[in-house]
């Protein structure tokens, strides 16, 4: 029995160590402070970018920017239309090389 609840603890510790993304998958999405399409908006977030998600509702996800270390800190959280989030990473289209660029 305590070797059970011993796995079944460390399952669920090691589930919260990695937390789900979602990439922006319209060219820009309202974060909005609550999870209804009447909210305020908080802010605007770009075609590609990740968030992590915090939490769930039936029609939005309550997010954050994801840690990358590339962008400065930022502390919002809100709420995304699930219609405007995917699951899988992004690739820009773009057909430029690095030395075009």
């Amino acid at each position: 029995m305590k070797k059970t609840l011993s796995v079944i603890a460390m399952l669920m510790i090691g589930s919260c160590a990695f937390a789900e993304s979602v990439w922006v998958k319209v060219k820009s999405a309202k974060i909005l402070d609550r999870d209804s399409s009447r909210g305020k908006k908080v802010s605007l977030v770009d075609y590609g970018t990740e968030l992590e998600v915090i939490e769930k509702s039936e029609e939005f996800l309550k997010v954050k920017i994801a840690d990358n270390g590339n962008q400065k800190p930022s502390s919002w959280e809100g709420w995304i239309s699930k219609k405007d989030a995917s699951i899988r990473k992004l690739v820009s289209s773009s057909s430029a090389n690095a030395k075009e660029i």
